[in-house]
């Protein structure tokens, strides 16, 4: 019987940590590969898409990989405890199907890597980088560089660059709105923008899903936006106040520049 899914992503009841893969205690810490820890967390993102468990195949197909190499990944996940498989009888009499969701221990090993997730080098990095972009294609209006962010998007593994390419999508999507003299009432929410930290952000997330929503969307964009949404609300949950604060000062400078 299928369980409920909570606001985090989490499958409710599933799999309660036990002592020995705590991550919160030292002895038994579950320790993954870069590789691992990202084939999890783009795991995770599919399964709080389709909020039901997943066959390897679909895994590998989404991730384009190979089924093999899906199912491997899955099953070594599985002995770290991260992983919890179920059996579904299928249509055919005396078989039975596998699929695969990620468990409570999951959730809580990557919410542990956003709140250790250090302000450093790579972020100095991006950020100027988007900055530069801006500013660079403020003469043709920007032409292009929503799409470019989009478009890569779900190649980005740290949810803190993830963020900031979504915030300036997000703010470009405003900008040609306000340019085809769309109904105000996005821009009202702007002001909201403004205020100090994870507010100002929680803000923003609202305004992603609103505008996901807006029927002046081609079908694809408020898919990828609602999506995004989700997503950004959950890597904001889990995000240390340094992250936050890092994030909502890069969401005043862009605004600056684009002209918001």
């Amino acid at each position: 019987m299928p369980l409920g899914i909570n606001l985090n992503g989490e499958r409710a009841g599933a799999f309660s940590p036990g002592p020995l893969l705590s991550i919160g205690r030292e002895k038994g810490k579950v320790k993954l590969t870069r590789r691992q820890r990202e084939f999890l967390s783009k795991f995770v993102d599919l399964y709080r898409e389709f909020q039901k468990p997943l066959h390897y195949t679909q895994v590998a197909r989404r991730l384009g990989i190979g089924n093999v190499t899906a199912y491997e990944m899955l099953r070594l996940l599985e002995e770290r405890g991260l992983v919890t498989r179920e059996y579904v009888i299928t249509g055919k009499p005396g078989r039975s199907s596998v699929l695969f969701y990620p468990s409570r221990e999951a959730f809580i090993l990557l919410r542990q890597t956003l709140l250790d997730t250090p302000i450093g080098r790579e972020w100095e990095e991006a950020r100027t980088q988007i900055i530069r972009t801006l500013k660079e294609a403020r003469e043709r209006d920007f032409e292009g560089v929503m799409e470019q962010l989009l478009r890569h998007l779900p190649e980005r593994t740290s949810p803190l660059l993830f963020m900031a390419d979504l915030i300036t999508a997000v703010m470009l999507i405003l900008h040609r709105l306000r340019k085809m003299a769309v109904e105000q009432d996005f821009f009202k929410q702007l002001r909201n923008l403004g205020l100090p930290g994870e507010k100002g952000l929680n803000a923003l997330a609202g305004l992603m899903f609103g505008l996901a929503m807006a029927e002046r969307f081609n079908w694809s964009l408020s898919q990828a936006l609602l999506r995004y949404s989700v997503k950004f609300q959950s890597y904001l949950a889990g995000m240390n106040k340094e992250a936050k604060e890092a994030l909502a000062e890069f969401t005043g400078e862009i605004m600056q520049i684009i002209g918001i």
